[in-house]
C-alpha cells in the first residue's frame, strides 16, 4: 500500500513539474504546424502552438529551430502540451 502511494506521489510530482516547460524548438513541421521542443534531455512529441486566429479566419506565424518557447500541458503529460509563447533571448532579441 505504501509503495503504491509513493508511486502515485512520484507521478503527481512529475506531472506538476511538466505542466509548464521552457525549452527550445528542436524540430519544425510547418506543413502540419507542429513542433518538437527540447528542455535539457527531454524532447517533446510533436505538439501544436497557439495562434492569434484558428477558426473561420486563420493565421499562422511559424516558429524557428532554436527559438525559446513556453509549453503548457494542463495534465502534466507533455505529449498533450501546446506552445503558448516565445521568449526573447540574447540570440533572438526583440524587434526594434
Amino acid at each position: 500500500m505504501l509503495e503504491r502511494r509513493d508511486s502515485e506521489i512520484t507521478d503527481l510530482k512529475r506531472r506538476v513539474a511538466n505542466m509548464v516547460m521552457v525549452g527550445k524548438i528542436s524540430h519544425v513541421d510547418h506543413k502540419n504546424a507542429r513542433y518538437r521542443v527540447q528542455s535539457g534531455n527531454i524532447v517533446s512529441d510533436w505538439i501544436p502552438d497557439t495562434q492569434a486566429r484558428a477558426g473561420k479566419t486563420r493565421s499562422y506565424e511559424g516558429r524557428d529551430v532554436g527559438e525559446q518557447v513556453i509549453v503548457l500541458s494542463t495534465s502534466g503529460d507533455l505529449s498533450q502540451g501546446m506552445i503558448i509563447g516565445s521568449i526573447h533571448t540574447d540570440a533572438n532579441q526583440a524587434a526594434d
